[in-house]
């Protein structure tokens, strides 16, 4: 399970001559089966951006967080991608509401123009609706 002791391990062990970052957290904390597992951010996704190294060109990340997390997460990919594919299964709203249906894809939408390498791109967004205004936003910035 993605958590932010395990942001912090993975922070703490990237090179900043890293080129290639392939990051799959298989486990889920159940939020989907409303059994009380972890609801709020904890902010890992923000701890494993920030620590991203600004020459990453490919980046493979499939993990489980808020729409919250995942917005701060797109702010943060390095310039210098050349290939991105990320598999992001989005828990329910986060519990702060500070995200709209729109926000995720408008924030993608608004990261892709500075990602002037990019050459393959893959995005997944697991239990999570775009809306159509999202659709065109992500359509304009391709």
């Amino acid at each position: 399970q993605f958590s932010l002791s395990s942001a912090k391990a993975v922070a703490n062990a990237l090179p900043p001559s890293l080129r290639a970052l392939r990051l799959v957290f298989h486990g889920r904390s159940f939020n989907w089966l409303g059994t009380g597992g972890r609801v709020a951010d904890d902010g890992s996704p923000e701890v494993l951006a920030q620590a991203l190294p600004p020459g990453l060109q490919a980046l493979r990340l499939q993990l489980e967080c808020s729409d919250s997390d995942a917005v701060t997460l797109c702010g943060s990919l390095p310039e210098g991608l050349r290939e991105l594919d990320l598999a992001l299964h989005i828990r329910s709203q986060s519990r702060l509401r500070t995200c709209t249906p729109e926000r995720l894809p408008r924030s993608f939408a608004l990261v892709l123009p500075h990602l002037q390498q990019l050459r393959a791109l893959r995005l997944s967004l697991v239990d999570y609706v775009v809306g159509l205004e999202g659709i065109r936003a992500l359509a304009r910035a391709l």
